[in-house]
């Protein structure tokens, strides 16, 4: 990881690590964990004791309420995949909170892509043909965690903007006209959130980048 990585990306990755942490991650999923256990010894039980009166029950033709037996045998499986959602909805709050504890989401979604890289070259050799459905998975897809730290990305810079570079506001270091666009040849940004970054301020004959 220290070889793959460089210093602002292992920076994001310690952070979502020490949000598992301090959101005492470990914990909750150990205590899921365990009502996964629980949930699938009740269901063994009583899957055995029904195979036990199975006769009892064709010979002195007693009813069953087979909706009860199907849910019986499907809740250790309902269960489990309550807890990979679970885990997955940890992952999306400690990336959260790694970007606002490095407030630099985007290096966390380099390290991510970076990573992704490197486990799918991994993969496609081991299991060329094979592809886990994301709903079977303790992670959620990488292009979503990615996609959600850039949109944190292009919020905080547009925020900042709005903050600093609006003309008329108290505190503001705007001039009375700024021209906002994407670079040279862009044809202007109408939304800074849409502008992940590209995005240049002009004024006094200077161009502004941030």
């Amino acid at each position: 990881m220290v070889k793959l990585l460089n210093q602002r990306e292992l920076a994001g990755v310690l952070a979502h690590e020490i949000s598992h942490l301090s959101n005492d991650d470990m914990r909750v999923l150990r205590l899921a964990d365990l009502a996964g256990r629980l949930s699938g010894w009740l269901s063994l039980c009583g899957q055995l004791l029904l195979l036990i009166n199975l006769p009892l029950i064709l010979f002195a033709q007693r009813s069953v309420d087979w909706l009860l037996v199907v849910i019986l045998i499907l809740a250790p499986q309902v269960n489990l995949l309550a807890q990979l959602g679970l885990s997955r909805v940890r992952e999306f709050s400690a990336d959260l909170e790694a970007a606002a504890l490095t407030d630099d989401p985007e290096g966390l979604a380099l390290a991510l892509t970076r990573i992704q890289r490197r486990t799918d070259g991994l993969l496609r050799r081991m299991l060329s043909r094979y592809v886990l459905p994301h709903w079977l998975r303790t992670h959620p897809p990488t292009e979503e965690r990615v996609a959600r730290l850039m949109q944190l990305t292009g919020r905080e810079r547009g925020e900042r903007f709005r903050a600093d570079f609006r003309p008329g506001t108290p505190g503001s270091t705007a001039p009375a006209a700024v021209h906002f666009s994407r670079g040279p040849g862009s044809g202007g940004c109408a939304d800074l959130d849409l502008c992940h970054g590209r995005g240049y301020v002009y004024w006094g004959g200077r161009r502004h980048g941030f």
